[in-house]
């Protein structure tokens, strides 16, 4: 990656890189306790936020997971757990606005 590199090429990672590598996994893992608290937190008063608060919390890790181990495309693995992230974002805004968390 990308077309044309040479096979025998070390990949090398710069100080930006690594500090992008280590905010990403920082954002993350704060997302996914999120997802776990609002479980917690909403688990009387709105089951199904606490469902899907509880299955966002673990399929993101799987998602991360996955694209690192490369049994799905890294970029590909990435985008759906963001997107994933986002969508449960929406979803916990909206329960907010209604007074349903």
């Amino acid at each position: 990656f990308p077309p044309g590199t040479p096979d025998d090429q070390q990949p090398v990672m710069t100080t930006t890189a690594i500090v992008h590598s280590i905010a990403f996994m920082l954002a993350f893992s704060s997302l996914i306790v999120a997802c776990f608290v609002m479980a917690f937190r909403s688990r009387r008063t709105n089951g199904t936020l606490a469902l899907v608060s509880a299955a966002t919390g673990i399929a993101l890790p799987l998602l991360i997971a996955l694209g690192m181990a490369q049994v799905v495309a890294t970029g590909v693995a990435f985008y759906l757990a963001a997107m994933l992230a986002w969508l449960w974002l929406a979803i916990v805004c909206t329960a907010a606005m209604r007074g349903r968390v």
